[in-house]
């Protein structure tokens, strides 16, 4: 679902590089990935936060992608809707 906001070249690929969780109760997931060419330069990078709202149970999902140099390519949030 949150892969279809990231915009990658035809020879560019998503490789996850580390998660880690946040928040008071950890209700906070935190995924990066760089995108690399089939040539194994970096172009870029990911993060992903999936957000989980202690009360509401509500997941907040942000996705933000730089270019090599830094620069905002993508940033978006979305909310799913309650299982």
């Amino acid at each position: 679902m949150w892969t279809s906001k990231v915009i990658l070249a035809d020879d560019e690929e998503l490789q996850h590089e580390s998660s880690k969780t946040s928040g008071f109760m950890l209700e906070k997931d935190i995924d990066v990935y760089l995108i690399v060419r089939r040539d194994g330069v970096k172009t870029g990078s990911v993060r992903v936060s999936d957000h989980t709202a202690v009360n509401s149970l509500r997941r907040t999902i942000s996705v933000h992608q730089t270019d090599a140099s830094g620069k905002a390519v993508v940033n978006e949030s979305f909310s799913l809707p309650k299982q």
